[in-house]
């Protein structure tokens, strides 16, 4: 597979952390859309587009319930957000 990306990437790893009393907390908080293959995360900053970060979503408690690696793969920014369709990543 060729990579036809106009611009390098430069390699970055973030940790983002997520706290919320249950998983149901968690995805009517953070998030609207979730399945398999992605999250959108409500986020007032979004990541720029191929960012590569580290995410671990937690208990209050500070249980883990699921980490892993990931890629900002798609941006809302705040200037298109609406009510309905908010800002995040």
């Amino acid at each position: 597979m060729t990579d036809t990306r106009k611009d390098k990437r430069a390699p970055l790893s973030l940790k983002v952390r997520f706290k919320s009393a249950t998983l149901d907390e968690f995805v009517e908080q953070y998030s609207q859309d979730i399945s398999r293959g992605g999250i959108f995360i409500k986020s007032k900053k979004p990541m720029k587009i191929g960012t590569l970060l580290k995410f671990e979503f937690q208990l209050k408690d500070e249980s883990s319930l699921i980490h892993g690696v990931g890629r900002v793969v798609w941006v809302r920014a705040p200037e298109e957000a609406t009510d309905a369709s908010p800002a995040g990543m």
